[in-house]
Formats: structure tokens, C-alpha cells, sequence
């Protein structure tokens, strides 16, 4: 049944439950009135737990949402996209994933420091950064001014140490602290959300852009040969490109590859693993070598997104004075390779005959 109530009456109702009420919690004992307060306060925390979480559930739910949202043709068109598409041009693309890969023995780690040194030189670690207009990869490809970060693997820190003291000019020693490279030396890092959530969040801080992995098989625990798998290790990968920085990993050449030479109709299989580490990058730098000539690298871009890829070239290797460097050296052509292989063919011919004399065609095959 209803009970209509004056205000009068609603306030002296209320006035009345109050005074009961102190009169009940003053009576009980001062353990229980401590159980009660304490009760009070866990309520309170659960709630406060559970506002939080709710607001922390909404946040990850519009990042989704966001995530999902469609873009219109005239907004992509519109949209204000900086201009600068390369870290090293025509070889490295900005906000991609670009594999260095070659058989062991070929240079791979001199030349992630080669592309570290021209990117990073003098390059500061707050908004006075600015691009190097001289700073060019093999003295031929323009490399972007930013920051670099080497997380390394592969080999002992002295062999790095060593290495950077033959690359770097006696000139520029006196000013080390420019060059923006940071070194990750054999920490057992791997792709995992922990540790690439932390390299992410170091990057931002020093302004690097370019974060190179050195080797790709060393950071992940992944089956190389399968597809599902690797494509676990993309997606680990990606983390760096959508926020801004870019990747270069190294990846070693089947053993069965190393002789082959670069002219193959499918240059992702010469990779170990599955053909799907050639599929999922943006640009892939091959590296080769022709028996007979030391000093003398042969690089292919089999694949790259941004452009047409290069036509294969040619790298020397300058050793002069406890100083070496790779220079570009032109496009390596049909030429080229008739004289790699006539060296080739003709060299092992000469030292037969020089130990054995006079000899037949039959003794030489």
C-alpha cells in the first residue's frame, strides 16, 4: 500500500533512522565496528578497481573501433603525408621492412654498420636533428638523417668495436657523440610484446627511426620453414612500422645458394626459411660475391614496393691506411660477368698447369 508523506513528516522519518543508527553502531563493539569500516573501504577500492578497468576496457575498445574505421578515397587523396619516403633511397624505405641477405662470410654486419654510420652521422638527439645533405651510402645512395639502433645477435661487441674503428674516418673521431647509433649487444633480446614495447618506447626518446636486427633467426623461437610461424614474427615486426620506425634485419642464404650468382628466376628462395620472409618484406638487398675477387660485392634488389628495384651493382671495397670503405662502383653488367667468369674458369687452370707443368685438356678437366 502507499504511504503518502508530508516533507515535515519525510524529515523527521530521516532524522529519526539517523539517530537509531548511531545509537545501534555505538552500542556494538570496537572490533566490529572496525569490520565494518574496513568492509566499507574493500567496497570502496572494488569499486575504484572496477571503474578503472571498465575505463581502461572502454580505451582498448575504441582503439579497436578506430582501428576498423574506413578511410574515403578524398581523405587518403587530402591527407598530409610527409614526402621523404626512404632512409636509404632507392634501398631502405621509410616505415618498412627491408631484409639485408647473403651466405656467411659476405659483409652482411659491415654493411649495417656502413648504412648505420652515413644515416646517424651527426645526427642529434632532440628537433635540431636535420638531414646530411653529403651522407650517402656508398658514397651514391642518399641516406636520410636519423638515428639508428643496432640490436646485435650475432657477434661479440670487440668484432663490432673493431670493425667501427676501420669505418669510421680519423677525422671524425674527434666528435663520436655525433653520430645518433645505439647498440643492443647480445642481450638475448627477442620478438616479444615486452621487449619490443620497450625498445619502442627508447626510440622515441633518442629520435632513432631505424631499428636494425642483426640476425633475424637470433630474436625469435619460431619454425623458420614454416609459413604460419614466420608470420607470427611479421606481425612482431609491424610493431615498429606503425609507429614510425623503420626495419632492417639480416637473413642468411641457403648453404646449396652460395654459388649461384644472383641471375635466378626466383631470388626469395636463395633465403633460408620459408618463401614467405621474401613475400612479407618491403625490400630485399642481396648481397654476392665472384670467386676470385675479394674486394669486390655484387648487390641485387630483387624486390622492392616503392619503385621499380635496381638493376645489379657493384661495391668495392677500399683497404687503405686502417681505414676501409664500399664505394659505388656502377651497374655490374653482361660484361662483368663474362670477365667474372673467364677469372673464374681461368685462374684454377693457371695454377694446375704451374704445379703440373705442360698438360692436356683431359689432365685439366
Amino acid at each position: 500500500k502507499s504511504i503518502i508523506l508530508s516533507m515535515d513528516d519525510l524529515i523527521k522519518t530521516t532524522n529519526l533512522f539517523k539517530e537509531e543508527y548511531k545509537t545501534w553502531f555505538s552500542d556494538l563493539k570496537q572490533e566490529e565496528k572496525q569490520r565494518m569500516v574496513d568492509e566499507a573501504l574493500r567496497r570502496r577500492d572494488e569499486q575504484q578497481d572496477f571503474m578503472k578497468e571498465l575505463a581502461q576496457d572502454n580505451a582498448k575498445l575504441k582503439e579497436e573501433i578506430d582501428k576498423l574505421l574506413f578511410t574515403p578515397l578524398h581523405a587518403l587523396y587530402s591527407e598530409d603525408i610527409p614526402q621523404a619516403r626512404w632512409i636509404v633511397d632507392s634501398l631502405i624505405p621509410k616505415n618498412g621492412i627491408t631484409v639485408l641477405s647473403a651466405p656467411a662470410g659476405y659483409y652482411k654486419t659491415w654493411l649495417l654498420l656502413e648504412v648505420a654510420l652515413k644515416c646517424a652521422k651527426f645526427n642529434a638527439t632532440d628537433d635540431s636533428a636535420t638531414d646530411v645533405a653529403d651522407s650517402k651510402v656508398f658514397n651514391h645512395f642518399q641516406a636520410t638523417s636519423t638515428g639508428v639502433l643496432i640490436v646485435n645477435e650475432e657477434v661479440w661487441k670487440g668484432i663490432l668495436q673493431d670493425r667501427l674503428k676501420l669505418l669510421i674516418p680519423k677525422e671524425d673521431t674527434i666528435q663520436l657523440n655525433g653520430y645518433n647509433v645505439h647498440f643492443l649487444n647480445q642481450t638475448g633480446f627477442k620478438l616479444r610484446e615486452d621487449h619490443i614495447n620497450h625498445l619502442i618506447m627508447r626510440c622515441k626518446m633518442l629520435n632513432i627511426d631505424l631499428v636494425m636486427f642483426d640476425s633475424l633467426v637470433r630474436i625469435h623461437n619460431q619454425d623458420e620453414n614454416s609459413s604460419t610461424e614466420m608470420k607470427k614474427v611479421f606481425e612482431y615486426l609491424t610493431a615498429f612500422t606503425k609507429e614510425g620506425i623503420s626495419v632492417l634485419f639480416t637473413h642468411h642464404h641457403r648453404k646449396s645458394s652460395q654459388f649461384k650468382g644472383l641471375s635466378q628466376n626466383n631470388p626469395g628462395e636463395v633465403m633460408r626459411g620459408s618463401s614467405d620472409i621474401s613475400a612479407m618484406v618491403d625490400s630485399h638487398i642481396m648481397v654476392d660475391k665472384k670467386n676470385g675477387n675479394s674486394d669486390l660485392l655484387i648487390i641485387s634488389n630483387p624486390k622492392q614496393r616503392l619503385r621499380e628495384v635496381l638493376k645489379d651493382f657493384k661495391v668495392f671495397i677500399h683497404k687503405e691506411n686502417d681505414y676501409v670503405s664500399f664505394i659505388y662502383g656502377g651497374e655490374y653488367t653482361e660484361t662483368d660477368e663474362k670477365q667474372a667468369k673467364k677469372k673464374e674458369w681461368t685462374e684454377p687452370i693457371y695454377e694446375f698447369i704451374k704445379a703440373n707443368g705442360i698438360s692436356s685438356m683431359e689432365d685439366i678437366m
